[in-house]
């Protein structure tokens, strides 16, 4: 047999095999389409039989969140301190709680990550826009979501803003973080934030989004909470640390319903609420 008939022969058989990979593949791109529209309608339809309406566009797809060890940093701690207050003196008040002071003011930073500076006569802001205060927290190399923010007024001056902080563009619920103005002067900043950049730590995969919703529902028979609409379901981080500084980021999910917002454990399904 001649050579350029073998490679004609080897071609089509390599045509063959990769049409009926393609195929494979195709089918089972079909078959798992297929499973997870089901999967949302019985989610759909399990829901509106106790009463709890879901739209499913309401839910923020992710990939699956890690979870992450958090030790303290002084040395970032001390740049958060003085990147507001300036130069500052430094005392340990014990219990794993240090003082930042300055002529500006001082700032108390714990070891779980709660954190309060108070400025003595403020600071003028050039920007003291709900956009401007956020990136003020950015210069403090805190990441908060913008979209979060929680604002007060006094008259027609901006008050207060409480965001949530963030992670890789993911939100720590659990981590909230408030300044205080008057007259566009910032007075002070409190909260909780993480005590230092992360690290991966081993845990098991993340429990779906459906998971954690069946979950959110046993959970409210169970407690019987009171609920009429999920409004969105977002994946994020609750954040909890020792006194001593060691933590952990954990993956939650967050439900918003019409009463209120709720947060299931990404590897339990065990449903908790976190104080404001």
């Amino acid at each position: 047999m001649e050579l350029s008939k073998i490679k004609n022969i080897i071609i089509i058989i390599l045509l063959i095999v990769n049409i009926i990979f393609l195929a494979l593949f195709l089918i089972g791109r079909i078959e798992t389409s297929r499973l997870e529209k089901k999967t949302k309608e019985d989610l759909v339809r399990i829901l509106d039989l106790h009463g709890i309406s879901l739209d499913m566009s309401a839910i923020r797809e992710s990939g699956d969140l890690g979870s992450y060890e958090v030790l303290r940093d002084s040395e970032s701690e001390r740049a958060m301190a003085e990147a507001v207050l300036g130069k500052c003196e430094v005392k340990d008040l014990g219990g794993n709680i240090y003082q930042y002071l300055s002529p500006l003011g001082e700032g108390i930073f714990r070891g779980n990550g709660e954190f309060s500076i108070s400025l003595a006569s403020g600071i003028p802001l050039s920007d003291s826009s709900v956009k401007g205060l956020s990136s003020y927290l950015n210069k403090m190399n805190v990441d908060v979501d913008l979209k979060s923010a929680e604002t007060e007024y006094s008259g027609a001056n901006l008050s207060s803003v409480r965001f949530t902080a963030m992670f890789e563009d993911t939100p720590i619920f659990n981590c909230r973080i408030t300044m205080s103005l008057t007259d566009s002067k910032l007075m002070s900043i409190y909260g909780r934030r993480l005590t230092s950049a992360p690290s991966p730590a081993s845990s098991e995969p993340m429990i779906g989004v459906y998971t954690a919703l069946i979950s959110f529902l046993n959970s409210v028979k169970e407690a019987n909470l009171i609920c009429n609409e999920i409004n969105a379901v977002t994946p994020g981080y609750s954040f909890s640390a020792s006194v001593s500084g060691s933590g952990r980021l954990v993956q939650y999910w967050c439900v918003t319903t019409d009463v209120g917002k709720y947060y299931v454990n990404g590897l339990t399904g065990e449903m908790s609420s976190f104080t404001d």
